[in-house]
Parts: C-alpha cells; structure tokens; sequence
C-alpha cells in the first residue's frame, strides 16, 4: 500500500543491525505480555517515539533511577513512568507495562517533520549506569552464558511472570541472579554488576560492605555479596 511497516518478532535469534536511517510508517512488536494490564518488561527498540498514547495498545514507560539495598537485606531498584509527553529514545533500554501482546504505534503520532526513523547506531546509549557498578543493558542479539563465563554471578534476568527456580518462587517483577544457559533475546535487557567498571562508588555507600569488626568499608561487591533476587519498585511520574 505504499507504506513501510517494521514487524518485530520477539521470538527471533537473529542479531538486528540498522546502520543506515530507515524511515517507517508504522510499527507492530509482536510479544507475549500475557494481555494483561501492568504485566512488566524490558524493552529496548530501534526507533525514537513519543510516549503515551501514541502506542495504540497502550504502554506505560519506565526509566531506572537507582538500586539499594533496602533496610538488611533486600534489595530494590526504583523505575519511574517516563511522562505522557516524553520520549521513548532509540536504543535505550526501558521497563515497560503494556496492556496487550503487541505493540502498535498509532500513526497519528507521525508526520513529516516527526518521522519514525529507525537505526541501531543512533540515539541513546544502550548501557546505562546505574549507582555503583551496576549496568542495565539493552540487546539487540541472543546471547547465551556457558558455563565458566565471567558475567556467572554478576548477572540477572528480568521475571516477567512469577516461576518457580531451583525450589524457591521467583515474584513477577525481580531480578533473579543468572547462573550457566541463562539468555536474552534481542529487545530486551539485563541487568549486571560490572566488577570492572570505573565508576566512584556514590558518597552515600549503600553498597559499604562491613568488616568483622564493624567498621564500614567502600568496596567492590564479589559474587557471595550479591542478592538472588532483586526487587523492582515501579513508580508513577509524581513518584508514588
């Protein structure tokens, strides 16, 4: 019909590379977020759109903000809604809460001067640093952990749905620790803590570990130190 339509498969291995603009007319994401309204996600999407009730099914976006450790034990990260009136930025990875499995984009929302253009180098960085060493990582290839990998321990999946792993229920809505054959399709993302990363730990120290004697240190976390799972606290714009 004249019209350029991005169909997006969520099932697919296949590693997404656009390196040159590509402009669209209208996009479908075909993905199983069991139909439900508020059902979580990660998402990260080759294009720039705005907000709100451009997506027809509509969605609800979320950025990270931090992550803590809650009271002495458990951990949380806190997302808040990205606005009505915001972006949702090319190839930066988000939390989302859609109301059905695919995403359409209402194409009232383009125009000639507010173009729908896709590209996987343009945009956002698809690593975001959060407090500390963590990172929240976009995808836009399969990726798999084998055995001995070094992100063994470090890594986590998001729980979209609640399951039960190794005998222990995992709640809709956490971060569960990855372990060997974990893995991620394109347009979704992970969470890692980075031991390798040059980041200042925050002047607050909500990751001081304490020695034997009681005195609080700053320092990198190990594998033993991190949580299972981790709690992700959703936020609306006003911050309730």
């Amino acid at each position: 019909n004249g019209k350029r339509t991005a169909l997006i498969s969520s099932e697919s291995k296949e590693t997404v590379d656009i390196p040159e603009d590509v402009v669209i007319d209208s996009l479908y994401y075909d993905r199983d977020f069991s139909g439900q309204w508020g059902k979580p996600g990660t998402l990260m999407l080759p294009v720039t759109m705005k907000a709100g009730w451009c997506f027809a099914s509509s969605m609800q976006i979320y950025v990270m903000k931090d992550i803590r450790i809650n009271g002495t034990q458990s951990w949380q990260i806190d997302v808040y809604e990205n606005g009505s009136n915001n972006e949702f930025l090319a190839n930066k990875p988000y939390f989302v809460r859609p109301s059905a499995n695919r995403l359409t984009y209402n194409s009232d929302c383009l125009s000639s001067s507010h173009p729908a253009v896709m590209n996987t180098s343009n945009g956002a960085d698809n690593r975001i640093q959060a407090l500390d060493k963590w990172e929240f990582i976009g995808m836009y290839s399969y990726k798999e952990w084998a055995e001995g990998d070094p992100d063994i321990g470090y890594l986590y999946g998001f729980a979209a749905k609640e399951k039960v792993v190794d005998g222990k229920t995992i709640q809709e809505g956490q971060f569960v620790k990855g372990k060997a054959g974990a893995y991620i399709r394109p347009f979704r993302a992970y969470l890692i803590y980075n031991v390798n990363s040059t980041a200042e730990t925050p002047k607050s120290k909500p990751f001081a570990k304490t020695t034997a004697a009681g005195a609080s240190m700053t320092a990198s976390l190990t594998s033993e130190d991190l949580p299972t799972t981790i709690d992700v606290i959703f936020h609306d714009e006003e911050g309730g």
